[in-house]
């Protein structure tokens, strides 16, 4: 049941073979609307059956991939996480690194937004975590101008597109699109990407075929609700090379940037440097994200520099950093590091004065740049410790009156300066309240 795509005509370019392998569907009663039932195989891919309804693919060969992900009104929240899982299940068998398969992805509803480039991220653990924090968009389906956003935007060597590459977008909807998508879904064909387009529930199959490369028995596909996306957990794209190498390009060889050094630390900034390759970038574009969580974030810069200080960043953080340098046929390898941002120093010089029976005073020397201070105060001592009190005071205040406090109990008192939404190091001391006046008589 293999089936051989090298010769089927009609591609912009030779893309090589495409598999889409199947199990057998669970639901006999949405076989006759489903293609899921085919079986195919490529070559530079080697996939076997592990127990089955589960299969382990080897790839050799690179590829872009982009995701074009539907995030209108119509989804809903709880079908946005059915897809979102279903995006996991299907990229998990991908042997995503640089040099093999990259993984971009795209949200859209009424204006598209790139959540992240095919070089944003070089593990399949990273692009499986930016999966899970992936938020829904919400709007009204314009499926047109988002494939023209893939086409322009995407796939170009900018976006981290390899030029000797094949490219292939996968679209995942749920209804029709409000504007005309034959035309923006021809020009990405005529350049050679590769499209699938499933379809879920109210998925236009006239407009799907549209969308979608030939044969259509290959790249259509549909399920009548998101419930039933996990049967195509196993239709799992493994996308290949094909005929496609280097060496087909008559390409010239770009030496990568050498010797990543990171430096100048501090809490909200440090500098990235490396050497130049010895034949001149464009560009080179510098990707930076937090280890955990959050969307990467970019600096480019003149293919002349070769350093830059990466700024507005979270105190005592690791950061993931990759140079990539662009040239005018393609994108150069990354070359990748990691840092972590330096901690804020605490308040110095805590004290505390005045002290009575139900207050005391706390006072600290003021600093530079913070934006508030927060006091911590605890009742370590006596019948009625307590679980800790918080208090925020303006940064143009270094003093605050504790007060309604416990007689003759032992208080453990922390203050932290605040810089926007991160805190420094904090600064503890203990101090008793007085004896109440009650008690001495």
């Amino acid at each position: 049941q293999a089936r051989d795509l090298s010769s089927i005509p009609g591609r912009g370019r030779n893309l090589g073979q495409v598999s889409l392998l199947h199990t057998p569907n669970n639901n006999p009663s949405k076989n006759q609307n489903n293609k899921l039932q085919q079986n195919t195989i490529i070559n530079n891919h080697h996939c076997y059956d592990l127990a089955e309804s589960r299969f382990k693919c080897q790839a050799t060969g690179p590829a872009d991939v982009i995701f074009l992900v539907d995030g209108s009104w119509s989804i809903g929240q709880h079908n946005f996480r059915l897809m979102r899982q279903f995006l996991i299940n299907l990229i998990t068998p991908f042997n995503v690194a640089m040099n093999e398969i990259r993984i971009g992805l795209t949200q859209y509803s009424g204006k598209p937004r790139t959540e992240w480039d095919l070089i944003a991220y070089s593990t399949k653990n990273e692009v499986l975590e930016a999966v899970r924090n992936l938020r829904y968009k919400g709007g009204n389906s314009y499926t047109a101008l988002a494939l023209n956003h893939v086409f322009e935007k995407n796939l170009k060597p900018l976006a981290g597109a390899r030029l000797d590459t094949p490219s292939f977008l996968i679209l995942l909807t749920d209804g029709k699109s409000q504007d005309n998508v034959n035309p923006s879904a021809q020009r990405l064909k005529n350049a050679g990407v590769e499209v699938f387009a499933i379809g879920v529930k109210n998925a236009n199959e006239a407009e799907l075929k549209q969308i979608a490369s030939d044969p259509l028995e290959l790249h259509v596909h549909y399920v009548f609700d998101f419930r039933f996306l996990d049967s195509l957990n196993t239709p799992v794209l493994f996308l290949s090379s094909g005929g496609l190498n280097k060496a087909d390009t008559g390409g010239v060889f770009h030496p990568n940037p050498t010797n990543l050094v990171l430096s100048d630390i501090t809490p909200r900034s440090f500098r990235v440097s490396w050497t130049r390759g010895t034949n001149k970038a464009n560009i080179y574009r510098v990707v930076y994200y937090p280890t955990k969580g959050d969307k990467p974030e970019e600096v480019i810069v003149n293919g002349t520099v070769s350093s830059v200080v990466l700024d507005n960043l979270h105190s005592l953080t690791e950061y993931q950093i990759a140079v990539f340098p662009i040239y005018e046929d393609k994108a150069g390898e990354g070359l990748r590091g990691i840092e972590t941002t330096l901690s804020f120093p605490p308040p110095d010089n805590l004290t505390i004065l005045d002290v009575t029976h139900n207050s005391m005073r706390v006072k600290w020397e003021r600093r530079e740049d913070s934006t508030q201070y927060m006091v911590l105060y605890e009742q370590v001592s006596g019948a009625e410790a307590d679980e800790g009190k918080e208090v925020k005071v303006d940064a143009q205040f270094t003093e605050i009156e504790l007060e309604g406090l416990a007689p003759n109990a032992d208080y453990i008192v922390t203050v932290y300066a605040l810089y926007g939404e991160d805190a420094s190091e904090p600064v503890t001391t203990q101090q008793a309240t007085r004896e109440s006046d009650q008690l001495l008589c």
